[in-house]
């Protein structure tokens, strides 16, 4: 006899702005790719922000800030004009969903700046990561905007990254998911913030240095650079300066893909034994791990929201928008319960002016557990219609 199925409402819907309504897949940061010269001009522009505030006005930058709304112009890449390659629509607002739902807690939501501009260069399409792809991205940009190039780079398909000279996103296609943490991690470079191991990329840590202490000082020339201490305050503590410049995220050597959590062997040049945050966005921990930003890291995306006045007002036809899709039934996250029709009725509140929702619901229970590696359904529904019929099967 089959087991009854129930279904989970995970992912709730989210409504789709625009003006116009007046080295794998998934987050490998391994494959994030941030040069050592980039990494140093994202660190100068927080030490930048740093002075342009004073303590008061960064404590009501954090604490008073209503929701902040941030354009994005979304480039979806193909490589000629029938399309070859360019990625679903329902991928993108998957991923804006998720992007969206991470930075939540920060009173931050991301939306679509007029439409996605949909752009044929073989370049880009090819290997983003030319020069003369750089050079048309440049070139594409739209002003007071966050720009994101998605991209297959099908000769290049390596990394995901933030470019600080030209102040754009390139996205791998294949790197794009409802979760958004490669999403959320380059946007956190665009925001200032550095990897948790900053100065580490490309060394191998626990290979040169197992059981020992590094050095006070690794490298030389321009690229040399003091490893950061496992103390977060008192005399021997260099955190506010070293690395990724915060000290509520502890001392990381560790620039490889990791399952948490990591017992690194190396020590700090002191000899304090390392215990890197594998939850931090902005480690290479894995997908799994990373859930959050700290509170510092999240100090200095408000800093650049506001070094960056663009993004300081609401979006031109969301006026009417009160707020984020509500559930009516079944509530958030709830089981539905014994399914013996053969639909499945979801609905919610309307928001107004909206024209289509991202819609995921996925999960089986049987013998007492819920499966969420199977997917019911997902993707984008049209209309202001609140009621959706899902069918499902005993």
């Amino acid at each position: 006899m089959n087991s009854k199925k129930l279904v989970l409402l995970l992912c709730l819907i989210f409504p789709y702005f625009s003006h116009a309504q007046h080295n794998h897949s998934q987050h490998n940061p391994v494959n994030c790719s941030v040069s050592k010269e980039a990494g140093a001009l994202i660190k100068a522009r927080l030490m930048q922000n740093r002075q342009l505030f004073d303590t008061k006005e960064v404590e009501d930058l954090v604490n008073k800030r209503t929701i902040t709304y941030l354009p994005l112009s979304i480039h979806n890449v193909s490589g000629d004009a029938s399309g070859t390659g360019k990625t679903p629509e329902a991928t993108i607002l998957a991923f804006l969903c998720g992007l969206n739902a991470f930075y939540a807690d920060q009173n931050i939501q991301f939306y679509i700046h007029n439409s996605i501009i949909n752009r044929v260069n073989t370049y880009i399409y090819n290997n983003a990561g030319s020069n003369t792809s750089a050079n048309y991205m440049v070139s594409y940009k739209v002003a007071g905007t966050i720009n994101l190039y998605l991209s297959a780079s099908i000769n290049n398909a390596g990394s995901s990254w933030y470019s600080p000279q030209g102040d754009y996103i390139m996205l791998q296609k294949n790197m794009l998911t409802a979760a958004a943490k490669t999403e959320s991690h380059e946007i956190g470079h665009f925001f200032t913030l550095n990897h948790t191991f900053y100065g580490w990329e490309g060394i191998d840590a626990e290979a040169d240095y197992s059981g020992q202490n590094v050095p006070n000082n690794i490298g030389s020339g321009w690229s040399a650079f003091t490893p950061e201490k496992v103390p977060r305050s008192g005399s021997q503590s260099n955190c506010n300066q070293a690395a990724d410049g915060f000290c509520d995220t502890e001392a990381d050597y560790y620039s490889a893909r990791t399952n948490c959590p990591y017992n690194p062997t190396m020590k700090d040049p002191n000899g304090y034994s390392l215990d890197p945050d594998e939850s931090n966005i902005m480690s290479y921990a894995s997908d799994n791990c990373v859930t959050q930003f700290s509170t510092e890291q999240k100090t200095a995306i408000a800093v650049d929201i506001a070094a960056r006045n663009w993004v300081n007002t609401s979006p031109n036809g969301t006026a009417d928008v009160t707020g984020l899709t509500t559930p009516v039934s079944p509530l958030a996250g709830a089981l539905l319960g014994p399914i013996t029709n053969s639909t499945v009725r979801i609905e919610w509140d309307p928001v107004p002016n909206a024209t289509m929702y991202y819609l995921e619901v996925f999960g089986t229970y049987f013998f007492g557990a819920v499966n969420t590696s199977t997917v019911i359904f997902k993707g984008v529904v049209y209309g202001g219609n609140a009621f959706y019929n899902l069918p499902t099967t005993d």
